[in-house]
Order: structure tokens, then sequence, then C-alpha cells
């Protein structure tokens, strides 16, 4: 029976990688899926630098072209001398830790695909002023913006429906949030040590706030809890 199930396991994976590939086009790398003809952005063994325009599509040696639909896990992670990134409007997700530590990354246009960020997205952008999400998110990982300690703004999508453990973490520099009536919990640690926040409203959609939520709001001196908390 172990030796059936290795079998198995071998012909799995044999056609998984029948089913995709990597190659890296005009300096980027990209995972192909030739089943739907889609890909996503890799992390490449050089660090990405400077300003990065992802292409809608590629065509890859294959003649066939592939269109970008994804962001994956630690894409641009540590590329400290990225400056800004376009990315397409096909795109509907960005992976765990997709842009963190991008300490020259000041701004970036989410396209109005995206359903989610990922764990640790943003986490560590220090240059990163301001952020609008598009209606299409709904979906905010754990320490998404976490450390951006320039990020003065944000505008959160109208459907997201929760702020995960340590959003907002150490944004020092936020000065106000507008919190949507979509949301329904706030997790833990989500605005901890956010110094310049003075004022929060939390809507009556809101019915959990986690642990140490506020821990280290030195300038905050009101906060509006409703009842269904």
């Amino acid at each position: 029976r172990f030796a059936i199930l290795l079998v198995m396991m071998v012909m799995v994976g044999s056609k998984a990688l029948a089913g995709a590939n990597f190659e890296v086009i005009n300096g980027l790398k990209y995972l192909l899926e030739h089943d739907t003809k889609t890909a996503t952005l890799l992390a490449n063994t050089e660090k990405y630098a400077g300003d990065i325009v992802v292409p809608e599509s590629v065509k890859a040696k294959d003649g066939n072209v592939y269109t970008i639909i994804a962001f994956g896990d630690e894409c641009f992670n540590y590329c400290t001398k990225l400056t800004s990134v376009t990315i397409p409007s096909n795109v509907i997700s960005l992976g765990n830790d997709c842009f963190s530590d991008c300490d020259k990354l000041t701004s970036i246009k989410i396209p109005s695909k995206v359903t989610s960020l990922g764990n640790n997205c943003f986490n560590g952008c220090r240059g990163l002023k301001s952020i609008e999400l598009p209606p299409s998110v709904t979906s905010l990982g754990e320490k998404c913006f976490a450390y951006c300690l320039g990020l003065t703004s944000i505008e959160i999508s109208s459907s997201v429906t929760s702020l995960r453990d340590d959003c907002f973490f150490r944004c020092s520099s936020l000065t106000s949030i507008e919190i949507p009536s979509s949301v329904t919990s706030i997790g833990y640690d989500c605005f901890s040590e956010c110094s310049s926040l003075t004022s929060i409203e939390i809507p009556s959609s809101v019915t959990s706030l986690g642990a140490y939520c506020f821990r280290g709001c030195i300038g905050l001196t009101s906060v509006k809890i409703p009842s269904s908390v």
C-alpha cells in the first residue's frame, strides 16, 4: 500500500510539473500555467530595483501568451532599491510578504480586480505615505501594513470584513482612519503604537476588539465604541 501511495504521489507531482513551468521574460520571473494560460509573478534570483512595470501579459518560449493574474509570496520581499511598481489590471491577489521591507516605495496603485492582500504584504514599507484600496479588496492579511512608518492616510474599501492582527501596528504617522461599516472585527494589536492617531470611531457593525488593539496610542484623545462590541 505504501508503494502504491508513493507511485500516486509521483504521478501527481509529474502532472503538476507538466502543467506549469518557470520562465524569466524581460528580467521578470513567472510561473506559467499552461492549462489556463495565466502567469504569476515570482521573486527573482536578483532583487528587483528601480521602476518596475509589469505587463498585462507575456509571450513565453512556447509561443503562447500568458495573462498575469497574481503576484506570488515574497515577490518583492526586501527589494530595498525598488522605487515604484505598476501592477497590471488583471491581477487578483498580492501574496504574503509581497512588498515587505521595500523602503523606497512611496506610493502604489492597487488595480480594481485585486481581492486580497496577503500577510505582511506591505510590512516595513517605511516610505509608503498613502494607499487607496479598491472596492474589490475583501481581505487584509495579518501585519498587512505593520511598520509603515510614513503612512499618513489609507482608504479602506467597503468590502473589507475584518482588520486582522497587527494590521496597522506601529503606523506612527497615521493621523486618522475611517473604518467602513462592512468591518465586523478588529484584531489583536491592530492599531497598537499608532502614536499619531488622535481619534477613531468604530462602526456599529463591529462586534469584537482584539487584545491590545490601541496599546501605545499616546495621542488618542477619543474613541467611540458601539454597543455591538
